[in-house]
């Protein structure tokens, strides 16, 4: 069995790490503080495709797999704990939706999540 991650994984790795050091390390301690994360933090994630990772792309999500997820919640986690409760609690609840009877609902509320859309 290989354990090593495939090259996608190892792009979104890197990608994410350089993400966390010049978009989320440098205010952390101050967002910190504050009780909400900022709005164009959580949507910085969206447009990285992180806030439904699990839903199907023809639904807006990303549609990766649990490995990936992880590296992903890692790799923000790393530079900002807090943002990686939002990657979080979106993909549980993209995950839940995936439960919703018709295919109209699952699109409507994987695109909201992935979106950043109340």
């Amino acid at each position: 069995m290989d354990f090593n991650f495939t090259q996608e994984q190892q792009l979104l790795q890197r990608t994410l790490a350089e993400f966390g050091s010049r978009e989320l390390a440098p205010a952390y301690a101050s967002r910190d503080k504050d009780d909400d994360l900022p709005r164009e933090v959580v949507s910085q994630l969206a447009r990285m495709g992180l806030l439904a990772p699990m839903a199907e792309a023809r639904f807006g999500g990303s549609d990766l797999d649990y490995v990936s997820i992880g590296i992903a919640h890692e790799e923000i986690a790393r530079y900002d704990f807090n943002a990686a409760y939002v990657l979080l609690l979106s993909g549980r609840s993209v995950r839940l939706s995936r439960r919703a009877p018709t295919n109209v609902r699952k699109a409507r509320s994987s695109r909201q999540y992935a979106a950043a859309r109340p």
